[in-house]
């Protein structure tokens, strides 16, 4: 009986699987043909249409431009830097945040104290505080820095002080009961408890820090992509300007993918139990 229960199970499943990748495969090809026909419409018009004279460069030019680009050393520093000060600030950023949301999401007496305070902070744009970056700190690395961590830090703190919430109050209990050490039950209960919500939180601060970098480079005149994206609009280089646009699209797409590839492969029972619930 039990082996005439589950064998359909798992024919459904597997059915479910292939019917996922096979869906995943026509959204992929449907994407790719939408992108060529909207290329093909693009060149087109900017070849032959009223707005040929306008500060719309073809796609044919942006790929030249995008060529030119790559074989640039200059590029390849501003994107390392771009990307330095993206990853440093998000690491700090995640680990303050990891910290401080486990705290407040332990002590009562923290949440109440502090609530107001996180209130006031978490609604001011980060762009908004870069006239004070500039003031303290100049266009150096560790202006883009604070606005990157002060960016990024939101998210994760906001995931975890959540996951703390629902953590199982029966384990925590029965480990005090059995006198297990605090740093077992942060790291055999809470950690595992809460990192599907610090993954999640995690996913849009690495988006958030890409762009918070690019902003203080465009707007704060730090070195990095956005640094050279507003030399070329500044300087009429249309075409390497939307070539920078492109890539910087590129990279956050790219990003985006490698921390969604992470996310499955170190919190693998998080994303079974997604796809179970789907």
């Amino acid at each position: 009986m039990i082996t005439g229960t589950t064998a359909p199970s798992r024919a459904a499943v597997s059915r479910r699987a292939s019917g996922r990748r096979a869906g995943a495969y026509r959204g992929a090809w449907v994407g790719a043909i939408s992108v060529v026909v909207l290329l093909l419409v693009w060149e087109i018009a900017a070849c032959t249409g009223p707005e040929a004279s306008a500060r719309i460069p073809a796609p044919s030019d942006i790929g030249v431009a995008l060529g030119a680009l790559l074989s640039d050393g200059a590029f390849w520093t501003a994107a390392g830097q771009t990307l330095t000060s993206t990853g440093l600030g998000l690491v700090i950023a995640t680990v303050a945040a990891i910290l401080i949301g486990i705290v407040y999401g332990t002590f009562v007496f923290v949440q109440r104290s502090t609530n107001i305070l996180i209130e006031l902070l978490r609604p001011i744009p980060p762009v908004a505080l870069l006239p004070v970056g500039l003031l303290l700190f100049g266009t150096s690395l560790e202006m883009k820095l604070a606005l990157i961590i002060y960016t990024a830090f939101w998210p994760v703190f906001i995931q975890t002080a959540y996951g703390m919430r629902d953590i199982d109050g029966t384990l925590l209990d029965m480990a005090r009961i059995h006198r297990v050490r605090r740093w077992r039950r942060l790291t055999d209960i809470v950690l595992p408890s809460i990192g599907g919500y610090v993954a999640i939180g995690l996913r849009l601060s690495v988006v958030g820090a890409l762009i918070a970098s690019i902003v203080t480079e465009l707007i704060g005149g730090a070195a990095g992509l956005g640094y050279i994206l507003g030399i070329a609009q500044s300087t009429g280089q249309d075409a390497r300007m939307y070539a920078i646009v492109f890539v910087i699209g590129l990279l956050g797409l790219a990003v985006n993918g490698v921390f969604g590839m992470l996310e499955r492969r170190v919190l693998t029972w998080n994303h079974a139990n997604r796809e179970g619930v789907q």
